[in-house]
């Protein structure tokens, strides 16, 4: 039953994707006599940790217990206690952990700790799973950068916009709804380029999901601070949304500053085409999104970006009422 267990931690994790930032989302489930008595993920916002909300719900029926948790429990003290240490407290007497945590503030001493009070680890189990989910978390340490999605939408001749630039719906309502449910709702900061601020006026917001799964992306765009318009509508919610400006073309400073000193984990790429082909031409993506609407805009709509380079990675094709769907992946 480890693996089932597991299972269903791995799902209370993946409800707090772009969610708990700048720590990962991490799911707790704790087993008795074969029965749940108790179970969480990490707090939007990144606290309290998993297994403190699990351990709450338990109470004290959690002494005697085996604790899953889908990243190695925490050593450190920082605002809170570490959940290393709330588990020995507790009683736990066995910890199921998916994959271990490579920040370096843990690397493995929540493991020693909890070993060293006598309670049984065992590790691995749903680790692919586990080191998937946390990608974005990871990537901030042994990369210095988030975890990269780029989505697009291109019409059937492969144009994103009208002449000009001017914006045109090139999704069907259907592919908008999939977009948001599983790309913004799942990441914590959105990037586009000052084009498509100018062009667009874009809200960069969350839609399409019940009203507890809304959250706040953190705004970011690339491009002169001084063509920033003042009427537009990231101006107007810049005290509701973070909204980080960069000048610099430097992409790879540009990462850095986003994960190490903004704690973003999980970044949406959505254009427009030089931003896009930029980040393309440098090979920093993770995943790839491509919606393909079945509109013809004609010779003078805006030219897409060149995605022959990532054609092999090509991994799921969906088919979403009259569009079409490809994910591409970039196996860690």
């Amino acid at each position: 039953m480890h693996s089932e267990y597991m299972k269903r931690a791995l799902d209370l994790a993946k409800a707090g994707l772009g969610r708990t930032s700048p720590n990962p989302t991490v799911g707790c489930v704790i087993v008795k006599n074969n029965q749940i008595i108790g179970e969480g993920r990490t707090a939007d916002g990144g606290r309290p940790h998993a297994e403190a909300v699990a351990l709450e719900r338990a109470g004290q029926q959690a002494k005697g217990a085996t604790a899953y948790v889908t990243l190695e429990p925490c050593s450190h003290h920082g605002q809170t206690p570490p959940c290393a240490r709330r588990l020995i407290d507790a009683g736990i007497k066995h910890v199921v952990v998916a994959c271990e945590d490579t920040n370096p503030q843990v690397a493995g001493d929540g493991i020693r700790m909890l070993q060293d009070a006598g309670v049984q680890v065992s590790t691995g189990i749903c680790a692919q799973q586990a080191k998937a989910l946390n990608a974005g978390f990871f990537l901030r340490f042994s990369e210095k950068r988030p975890f990269i999605t780029l989505k697009m939408a291109l019409s059937a001749d492969g144009k994103i916009a009208a002449s000009g630039g001017a914006p045109i719906q090139i999704s069907s309502d259907q592919s908008i709804a999939h977009m948001h449910r599983n790309l913004r709702a799942t990441h914590d900061s959105i990037l586009v380029g000052m084009e498509t601020v100018i062009n667009d006026n874009p809200r960069l917001t969350v839609r399409h999901v019940p009203e507890e799964n809304v959250h706040i992306l953190t705004h970011v765009v690339l491009g002169d601070p001084l063509r920033f318009p003042d009427d537009s509508h990231l101006r107007d919610r810049e005290g509701e949304a973070p909204l980080l400006i960069y000048k610099t073309h430097n992409l790879t400073e540009v990462l850095e500053d986003l994960a190490l000193n903004h704690g973003l984990t999980r970044l949406m790429v959505e254009g427009g085409a030089q931003v896009m082909q930029s980040f393309l031409n440098a090979g920093l993506w993770d995943q790839i999104y491509l919606y393909h609407g079945s509109a013809i805009i004609g010779d003078d709509g805006v030219k897409a970006p060149d995605f022959t380079s990532v054609k092999n990675y090509l991994s799921e094709t969906q088919k979403i009422g009259d569009d079409r769907l490809d994910i591409y992946t970039r196996q860690a």
